[in-house]
């Protein structure tokens, strides 16, 4: 979420290269209104979602969960070696978790925003049947509608996996990992695989 409205002040997606190296953060000014100090709290603050709480107290009760094999992480914490030889679940899409911006390549639903709040959308780059290529929110005060997308792939090195929970927003992200929660939901998807 903070990952958002830093791009959201630096007017672009922010790559994650600058990402990793942190160089981000030194080319942001203030906004008017807020001071420097308030505004590199922001920077260096880690805040979590309410939806990554929900879905990560979810798999931590999954029978298949072994504690001393898991950690939880910020995305900020995270190195590019930390994805190498372990299997790994990215919470948030690219504009909010960045470490997705790695496997984006490999997928069919590419998320893409533009440097205003609320303003994103889902790319469906290979249409099969009656899907979209565009998937938006509702865009008018009446409708709730949102999207997210769930992705399992290989890891970096090929060795491991990686699945990825993300949505247009919280709401999209929560209600994707509700499909994975829910046995009668995910079961035909898997069969399908």
């Amino acid at each position: 979420m903070l990952f958002r409205s830093i791009q959201n002040l630096a007017r672009r997606e922010i790559s994650i290269e600058e990402y990793a190296n942190g160089s981000y953060l030194a080319e942001l000014s203030p906004p008017p209104g807020l001071d420097a100090g308030n505004f590199n709290d922001l920077r260096r603050q880690r805040y979590t979602s309410i939806a990554d709480l929900t879905i990560t107290a979810k798999l931590s009760r999954l029978p298949e969960f072994i504690p001393n094999r898991t950690e939880v992480r910020y995305a900020r914490s995270l190195t590019a070696e930390d994805l190498k030889g372990s299997n790994i679940i990215l919470l948030g899409s690219k504009h909010s978790n960045p470490w997705g911006e790695l496997f984006e390549k490999r997928m069919n639903f590419r998320f893409e925003y533009a440097p205003t709040v609320d303003d994103s959308w889902i790319v469906n780059e290979n249409p099969q049947g009656s899907e979209q290529k565009l998937y938006r929110n509702g865009a008018d005060d009446t409708s709730s509608r949102t999207f997210g997308s769930i992705a399992y792939l290989p890891g970096p090195d090929g060795n491991n996996h990686v699945l990825i929970i993300q949505g247009l927003n919280m709401a999209a992200t929560q209600a994707a990992a509700e499909i994975l929660f829910n046995t009668d939901t995910i079961r035909p998807v898997l069969q399908q695989m």
